[in-house]
Protein backbone atom coordinates (compact mmCIF):
# COMPACT_ATOMS: atom_id res chain seq x y z
CA UNK A 1 0.00 0.00 0.00
CA UNK A 2 1.33 3.57 -1.33
CA UNK A 3 0.82 6.52 1.34
CA UNK A 4 1.77 10.08 0.04
CA UNK A 5 0.31 12.64 1.49
CA UNK A 6 0.92 16.16 0.82
CA UNK A 7 1.39 19.04 3.50
CA UNK A 8 -2.22 19.98 5.33
CA UNK A 9 -3.17 23.31 4.53
CA UNK A 10 -6.41 25.21 5.61
CA UNK A 11 -8.98 25.37 2.55
CA UNK A 12 -8.96 28.99 1.90
CA UNK A 13 -12.71 29.06 0.87
CA UNK A 14 -15.10 30.69 3.01
CA UNK A 15 -17.49 28.38 2.14
CA UNK A 16 -16.01 25.45 3.37
CA UNK A 17 -13.73 27.09 5.68
CA UNK A 18 -12.15 23.23 6.53
CA UNK A 19 -9.57 21.51 4.82
CA UNK A 20 -10.50 19.63 1.43
CA UNK A 21 -9.33 16.13 1.84
CA UNK A 22 -8.68 14.26 -1.30
CA UNK A 23 -7.95 10.67 -2.07
CA UNK A 24 -6.45 9.53 -5.29
CA UNK A 25 -6.34 5.88 -5.87
CA UNK A 26 -3.38 5.35 -8.48
CA UNK A 27 -1.28 2.55 -8.65
CA UNK A 28 1.75 3.94 -9.73
CA UNK A 29 3.86 5.73 -7.60
CA UNK A 30 5.54 7.97 -10.14
CA UNK A 31 2.15 9.08 -11.16
CA UNK A 32 0.86 9.84 -7.87
CA UNK A 33 3.68 11.67 -6.88
CA UNK A 34 3.17 13.51 -9.71
CA UNK A 35 -0.32 14.29 -9.19
CA UNK A 36 0.32 15.98 -5.58
CA UNK A 37 3.27 18.10 -6.88
CA UNK A 38 1.05 19.68 -9.29
CA UNK A 39 -1.99 20.01 -6.60
CA UNK A 40 0.76 21.41 -4.26
CA UNK A 41 1.68 23.62 -6.54
CA UNK A 42 -1.77 24.63 -8.36
CA UNK A 43 -4.01 24.00 -4.95
CA UNK A 44 -2.18 23.92 -1.83
CA UNK A 45 -5.29 23.77 0.11
CA UNK A 46 -5.97 20.36 -0.74
CA UNK A 47 -4.58 17.54 1.31
CA UNK A 48 -4.16 14.30 -1.00
CA UNK A 49 -4.44 10.57 0.39
CA UNK A 50 -3.47 7.96 -1.99
CA UNK A 51 -4.28 4.25 -2.25
CA UNK A 52 -2.55 2.18 -4.58
CA UNK A 53 -5.87 -0.27 -5.29
CA UNK A 54 -9.95 -0.80 -4.63
CA UNK A 55 -9.35 -2.86 -1.51
CA UNK A 56 -7.36 0.07 0.19
CA UNK A 57 -9.41 2.36 -1.16
CA UNK A 58 -12.71 1.48 0.61
CA UNK A 59 -10.70 0.74 3.37
CA UNK A 60 -9.61 4.19 3.31
CA UNK A 61 -13.02 5.23 3.00
CA UNK A 62 -14.78 3.30 5.74
CA UNK A 63 -12.58 4.17 8.17
CA UNK A 64 -12.09 8.08 7.29
CA UNK A 65 -14.39 11.17 4.90
CA UNK A 66 -12.81 12.06 2.08
CA UNK A 67 -14.35 15.49 -0.03
CA UNK A 68 -13.20 13.65 -3.13
CA UNK A 69 -12.10 10.97 -4.89
CA UNK A 70 -9.56 10.51 -7.99
CA UNK A 71 -9.30 7.39 -9.48
CA UNK A 72 -7.52 5.71 -12.39
CA UNK A 73 -9.71 3.32 -14.53
CA UNK A 74 -6.36 1.29 -14.97
CA UNK A 75 -6.23 -0.52 -11.48
CA UNK A 76 -4.80 -4.31 -10.77
CA UNK A 77 -7.67 -5.38 -8.46
CA UNK A 78 -10.32 -3.79 -10.85
CA UNK A 79 -10.15 -2.96 -14.61
CA UNK A 80 -12.74 -0.26 -15.78
CA UNK A 81 -15.19 1.05 -14.35
CA UNK A 82 -15.89 -2.29 -12.10
CA UNK A 83 -13.47 -0.52 -9.57
CA UNK A 84 -15.55 2.88 -10.27
CA UNK A 85 -18.68 1.06 -9.13
CA UNK A 86 -17.47 -0.60 -6.31
CA UNK A 87 -16.10 2.84 -5.10
CA UNK A 88 -19.20 4.56 -5.51
CA UNK A 89 -20.92 1.74 -4.03
CA UNK A 90 -18.86 2.00 -0.60
CA UNK A 91 -18.93 5.93 -0.75
CA UNK A 92 -21.92 7.09 -2.76
CA UNK A 93 -22.05 10.69 -1.32
CA UNK A 94 -18.21 10.95 -2.41
CA UNK A 95 -17.90 12.86 -5.73
CA UNK A 96 -15.51 10.74 -8.07
CA UNK A 97 -12.68 11.82 -10.72
CA UNK A 98 -11.83 9.21 -12.76
CA UNK A 99 -8.66 9.35 -14.72
CA UNK A 100 -7.66 7.48 -17.54
CA UNK A 101 -4.81 6.54 -19.88
CA UNK A 102 -6.53 6.68 -22.91
CA UNK A 103 -7.71 9.46 -25.15
CA UNK A 104 -11.29 7.80 -25.22
CA UNK A 105 -14.38 10.29 -24.41
CA UNK A 106 -17.03 6.98 -24.81
CA UNK A 107 -15.39 5.04 -21.48
CA UNK A 108 -15.11 8.39 -19.78
CA UNK A 109 -18.60 9.74 -20.66
CA UNK A 110 -19.82 6.02 -19.27
CA UNK A 111 -18.08 6.36 -16.44
CA UNK A 112 -19.84 9.44 -15.71
CA UNK A 113 -23.38 7.99 -16.91
CA UNK A 114 -22.21 5.36 -14.05
CA UNK A 115 -21.63 7.79 -11.05
CA UNK A 116 -18.89 9.65 -11.83
CA UNK A 117 -18.45 13.72 -11.35
CA UNK A 118 -15.89 14.19 -14.45
CA UNK A 119 -13.22 12.46 -16.09
CA UNK A 120 -9.83 13.77 -17.08
CA UNK A 121 -7.10 12.13 -19.59
CA UNK A 122 -4.07 11.80 -17.86
CA UNK A 123 -1.64 12.82 -20.41
CA UNK A 124 -3.97 16.12 -21.34
CA UNK A 125 -3.95 16.98 -17.53
CA UNK A 126 -2.13 19.67 -15.38
CA UNK A 127 -2.43 21.27 -11.93
CA UNK A 128 -4.62 23.64 -12.37
CA UNK A 129 -7.09 21.37 -14.58
CA UNK A 130 -6.85 18.51 -12.22
CA UNK A 131 -7.76 21.61 -9.10
CA UNK A 132 -10.29 22.39 -11.30
CA UNK A 133 -12.10 19.22 -11.72
CA UNK A 134 -12.11 18.72 -7.97
CA UNK A 135 -13.71 21.69 -7.22
CA UNK A 136 -16.07 21.00 -10.03
CA UNK A 137 -17.01 17.47 -8.69
CA UNK A 138 -17.60 18.55 -5.27
CA UNK A 139 -20.16 21.01 -6.26
CA UNK A 140 -21.97 18.88 -8.39
CA UNK A 141 -22.04 16.35 -6.21
CA UNK A 142 -23.47 18.28 -3.56
CA UNK A 143 -26.40 19.84 -5.84
CA UNK A 144 -27.03 16.20 -7.21
CA UNK A 145 -27.36 14.81 -3.40
CA UNK A 146 -29.76 18.17 -2.35
CA UNK A 147 -31.76 17.41 -5.26
CA UNK A 148 -31.98 13.85 -4.62
CA UNK A 149 -33.14 14.65 -1.08
CA UNK A 150 -35.46 16.72 -2.32
CA UNK A 151 -36.62 14.55 -4.79
CA UNK A 152 -37.38 11.92 -1.81
CA UNK A 153 -39.13 14.75 0.29
CA UNK A 154 -41.57 15.03 -2.38
CA UNK A 155 -42.07 11.50 -3.02
CA UNK A 156 -42.84 11.19 0.39
CA UNK A 157 -45.30 14.05 0.62
CA UNK A 158 -47.34 13.03 -2.45
CA UNK A 159 -47.60 9.27 -1.08
CA UNK A 160 -48.60 10.99 2.32
CA UNK A 161 -51.11 13.30 0.23
CA UNK A 162 -52.39 9.88 -1.54
CA UNK A 163 -52.68 8.29 1.82
CA UNK A 164 -54.40 11.34 3.30
CA UNK A 165 -56.76 11.37 -0.04
CA UNK A 166 -57.63 7.38 0.17
CA UNK A 167 -57.98 7.43 4.27
CA UNK A 168 -60.39 10.61 3.91
CA UNK A 169 -62.89 9.93 0.70
CA UNK A 170 -63.09 6.42 3.01
CA UNK A 171 -64.23 8.18 6.07
CA UNK A 172 -66.66 10.56 4.34
CA UNK A 173 -68.29 7.69 2.36
CA UNK A 174 -69.35 5.50 5.52
CA UNK A 175 -71.24 8.41 6.87
CA UNK A 176 -72.39 9.73 4.09
CA UNK A 177 -74.19 6.01 2.37
CA UNK A 178 -75.42 5.23 6.16
CA UNK A 179 -77.39 8.75 5.43
CA UNK A 180 -78.28 8.28 2.08
CA UNK A 181 -79.42 5.12 3.10
CA UNK A 182 -81.69 5.61 6.18
CA UNK A 183 -82.94 8.66 3.93
CA UNK A 184 -84.13 6.56 1.09
CA UNK A 185 -85.76 4.17 3.61
CA UNK A 186 -87.97 7.22 4.47
CA UNK A 187 -89.20 8.51 1.04
CA UNK A 188 -89.76 4.81 -0.65
CA UNK A 189 -92.73 4.23 2.06
CA UNK A 190 -94.05 7.25 2.99
CA UNK A 191 -97.27 5.54 4.77
CA UNK A 192 -94.30 3.74 7.20
CA UNK A 193 -95.01 3.77 10.65
CA UNK A 194 -94.43 7.12 12.29
CA UNK A 195 -92.28 5.80 14.76
CA UNK A 196 -90.10 3.22 12.47
CA UNK A 197 -89.56 6.39 10.36
CA UNK A 198 -88.20 8.79 13.19
CA UNK A 199 -85.69 6.02 14.08
CA UNK A 200 -84.13 6.06 10.83
CA UNK A 201 -84.44 9.80 10.28
CA UNK A 202 -82.24 9.61 13.85
CA UNK A 203 -79.59 7.47 12.72
CA UNK A 204 -79.65 9.78 9.34
CA UNK A 205 -78.89 12.71 11.92
CA UNK A 206 -76.36 10.83 14.10
CA UNK A 207 -74.38 9.87 10.83
CA UNK A 208 -74.34 13.76 9.42
CA UNK A 209 -73.03 14.71 12.63
CA UNK A 210 -70.23 12.30 12.59
CA UNK A 211 -69.89 13.51 9.39
CA UNK A 212 -69.76 17.32 10.24
CA UNK A 213 -67.11 16.76 12.68
CA UNK A 214 -64.81 15.04 10.21
CA UNK A 215 -65.15 17.75 7.93
CA UNK A 216 -64.25 20.46 10.93
CA UNK A 217 -61.22 18.03 11.60
CA UNK A 218 -60.04 17.86 8.03
CA UNK A 219 -60.27 21.66 8.08
CA UNK A 220 -58.12 21.49 11.34
CA UNK A 221 -55.97 19.80 9.31
CA UNK A 222 -55.58 21.49 6.02
CA UNK A 223 -55.10 24.81 8.27
CA UNK A 224 -52.00 23.23 10.46
CA UNK A 225 -50.57 21.75 6.65
CA UNK A 226 -50.97 25.22 5.09
CA UNK A 227 -49.99 27.33 8.39
CA UNK A 228 -53.42 29.04 7.81
CA UNK A 229 -55.07 27.51 11.08
CA UNK A 230 -55.48 30.65 13.67
CA UNK A 231 -53.84 29.94 16.76
CA UNK A 232 -53.71 32.91 19.28
CA UNK A 233 -51.53 32.25 22.67
CA UNK A 234 -52.54 34.84 24.92
CA UNK A 235 -51.75 34.34 29.38
CA UNK A 236 -54.85 32.75 30.40
CA UNK A 237 -55.63 31.73 33.93
CA UNK A 238 -55.32 27.54 33.11
CA UNK A 239 -58.56 26.96 35.54
CA UNK A 240 -60.20 29.01 32.13
CA UNK A 241 -59.22 25.67 30.09
CA UNK A 242 -59.32 23.27 32.24
CA UNK A 243 -63.12 23.53 33.75
CA UNK A 244 -65.11 23.91 30.38
CA UNK A 245 -63.42 20.53 29.54
CA UNK A 246 -64.24 18.77 32.75
CA UNK A 247 -67.86 19.71 32.53
CA UNK A 248 -67.59 18.18 28.97
CA UNK A 249 -66.22 14.73 30.67
CA UNK A 250 -68.48 15.17 33.70
CA UNK A 251 -71.75 14.48 31.35
CA UNK A 252 -70.04 12.19 28.87
CA UNK A 253 -68.72 9.95 32.40
CA UNK A 254 -72.46 10.27 34.06
CA UNK A 255 -74.07 8.64 30.51
CA UNK A 256 -71.57 5.92 30.38
CA UNK A 257 -71.45 5.11 33.73
CA UNK A 258 -68.24 5.64 34.24
CA UNK A 259 -66.36 7.99 37.41
CA UNK A 260 -65.08 10.95 36.82
CA UNK A 261 -62.32 12.83 38.95
CA UNK A 262 -61.71 16.13 38.51
CA UNK A 263 -58.80 17.67 41.19
CA UNK A 264 -59.47 21.63 40.26
CA UNK A 265 -56.44 23.79 39.49
CA UNK A 266 -55.06 25.99 42.12
CA UNK A 267 -55.89 29.50 41.21
CA UNK A 268 -53.21 32.30 39.74
CA UNK A 269 -51.27 29.50 37.24
CA UNK A 270 -51.31 31.12 34.20
CA UNK A 271 -50.42 29.60 31.07
CA UNK A 272 -49.62 30.90 27.85
CA UNK A 273 -51.99 29.03 24.90
CA UNK A 274 -54.39 29.15 23.21
CA UNK A 275 -57.67 28.81 25.59
CA UNK A 276 -60.00 27.27 23.01
CA UNK A 277 -57.64 25.11 20.65
CA UNK A 278 -56.08 23.35 24.03
CA UNK A 279 -59.77 23.15 25.46
CA UNK A 280 -60.79 21.38 22.72
CA UNK A 281 -57.29 19.09 23.00
CA UNK A 282 -58.62 18.20 26.44
CA UNK A 283 -62.08 17.40 25.37
CA UNK A 284 -60.77 15.19 22.47
CA UNK A 285 -58.63 13.60 25.13
CA UNK A 286 -61.43 13.38 27.54
CA UNK A 287 -63.47 11.52 25.31
CA UNK A 288 -61.45 9.07 23.75
CA UNK A 289 -60.61 8.00 28.09
CA UNK A 290 -64.45 7.63 27.97
CA UNK A 291 -65.22 5.81 24.69
CA UNK A 292 -62.26 3.15 26.15
CA UNK A 293 -62.86 2.52 29.63
CA UNK A 294 -65.82 0.57 30.35
CA UNK A 295 -68.90 0.89 32.72
CA UNK A 296 -67.53 1.34 36.56
CA UNK A 297 -64.31 2.19 35.14
CA UNK A 298 -62.99 5.86 35.80
CA UNK A 299 -61.46 9.02 34.22
CA UNK A 300 -59.38 11.86 35.83
CA UNK A 301 -58.38 15.43 34.78
CA UNK A 302 -55.64 16.59 36.85
CA UNK A 303 -53.04 19.74 36.54
CA UNK A 304 -49.85 21.11 38.51
CA UNK A 305 -47.25 23.75 37.73
CA UNK A 306 -43.86 22.37 37.21
CA UNK A 307 -40.89 23.88 36.23
CA UNK A 308 -41.82 26.67 34.53
CA UNK A 309 -44.42 24.27 32.58
CA UNK A 310 -48.34 23.64 33.25
CA UNK A 311 -48.58 19.93 33.05
CA UNK A 312 -52.06 18.47 32.46
CA UNK A 313 -52.87 14.57 33.08
CA UNK A 314 -55.78 12.81 31.45
CA UNK A 315 -56.05 9.00 32.63
CA UNK A 316 -58.46 6.12 32.65
CA UNK A 317 -58.54 2.74 33.50
CA UNK A 318 -59.52 1.52 30.25
CA UNK A 319 -58.66 -1.01 27.94
CA UNK A 320 -55.17 0.50 27.51
CA UNK A 321 -53.26 0.77 24.21
CA UNK A 322 -51.17 -1.97 22.93
CA UNK A 323 -47.10 -1.34 22.97
CA UNK A 324 -47.07 -1.76 18.99
CA UNK A 325 -49.82 0.97 18.44
CA UNK A 326 -47.97 3.75 20.63
CA UNK A 327 -45.77 4.69 18.08
CA UNK A 328 -48.79 5.40 15.46
CA UNK A 329 -51.32 6.67 17.34
CA UNK A 330 -50.34 10.68 16.70
CA UNK A 331 -50.81 9.69 12.84
CA UNK A 332 -53.38 10.44 10.94
CA UNK A 333 -56.17 8.28 10.05
CA UNK A 334 -54.42 5.22 12.52
CA UNK A 335 -57.14 3.52 14.81
CA UNK A 336 -56.04 0.84 16.78
CA UNK A 337 -57.11 -2.57 15.59
CA UNK A 338 -58.91 -3.02 18.93
CA UNK A 339 -60.51 0.16 18.08
CA UNK A 340 -61.86 -1.43 14.86
CA UNK A 341 -62.72 -4.42 15.84
CA UNK A 342 -64.69 -2.96 18.76
CA UNK A 343 -66.76 -0.74 16.19
CA UNK A 344 -65.15 2.21 18.99
CA UNK A 345 -66.29 5.20 16.49
CA UNK A 346 -63.57 7.42 15.84
CA UNK A 347 -62.14 9.10 12.53
CA UNK A 348 -58.11 8.80 13.51
CA UNK A 349 -57.62 12.42 13.14
CA UNK A 350 -58.30 13.73 16.60
CA UNK A 351 -54.49 12.63 18.07
CA UNK A 352 -52.65 14.03 15.08
CA UNK A 353 -54.31 17.03 15.32
CA UNK A 354 -54.15 17.16 19.48
CA UNK A 355 -50.70 16.75 18.57
CA UNK A 356 -49.91 19.23 15.86
CA UNK A 357 -51.81 21.97 18.10
CA UNK A 358 -50.04 21.38 21.32
CA UNK A 359 -46.41 21.24 19.61
CA UNK A 360 -47.81 24.27 17.59
CA UNK A 361 -47.88 26.52 21.09
CA UNK A 362 -44.12 25.60 22.21
CA UNK A 363 -45.85 22.11 24.39
CA UNK A 364 -46.04 18.50 24.34
CA UNK A 365 -48.36 15.82 25.05
CA UNK A 366 -47.08 12.22 26.20
CA UNK A 367 -48.60 9.23 26.62
CA UNK A 368 -47.88 5.93 28.95
CA UNK A 369 -50.28 2.96 28.50
CA UNK A 370 -50.99 -0.73 29.68
CA UNK A 371 -53.20 -3.06 27.86
CA UNK A 372 -56.47 -3.59 30.38
CA UNK A 373 -55.04 -1.05 33.07
CA UNK A 374 -55.23 2.36 31.03
CA UNK A 375 -53.41 5.03 29.37
CA UNK A 376 -52.90 8.63 30.32
CA UNK A 377 -52.05 11.40 28.22
CA UNK A 378 -49.69 14.32 29.78
CA UNK A 379 -50.50 17.54 28.27
CA UNK A 380 -47.46 20.14 28.46
CA UNK A 381 -48.03 23.70 27.89
CA UNK A 382 -45.60 27.13 29.06
CA UNK A 383 -46.30 29.10 32.04
CA UNK A 384 -46.07 32.53 31.33
CA UNK A 385 -42.86 34.15 31.42
CA UNK A 386 -42.99 35.43 34.85
CA UNK A 387 -44.19 32.49 36.98
CA UNK A 388 -41.46 30.45 34.95
CA UNK A 389 -38.58 32.74 36.63
CA UNK A 390 -36.95 31.22 39.77
CA UNK A 391 -38.51 31.85 42.85
CA UNK A 392 -42.00 33.42 41.17
CA UNK A 393 -45.29 32.61 43.13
Amino acid sequence: MTDITSPSHRHTSAARGEQVKVLLVEDSCDYAELVCDMLEESAPELSVTTRSGIADAQAALSGEKFDCVIMDLGLPDARGLTGMRRLVACAPENPVVVLTGRDDDVIGLEAVKEGAQDYLVKARTDGDLLARAISYAIERKSVALELARHADQVQAFAERQRDFVASASHELRTPLTSIMGYLELVLDDPDADPQESRGHVEVAYRNSQRLLALVEDLLTVNGLDTGNLPLTPAAVDGREILAPAADLAQGLCALAGVSFEYEPLAAGVIVQADAARTTKVLENLLGNAVKFTPPDGSVHLRAQARDGRLEIEVGDTGIGIPANDIPHIFERFFRSPDAVRKAVPGTGLGLSIAKSLIEAQSGGITVASRPGEGTTFTVSLPLTLEQSWPGSS
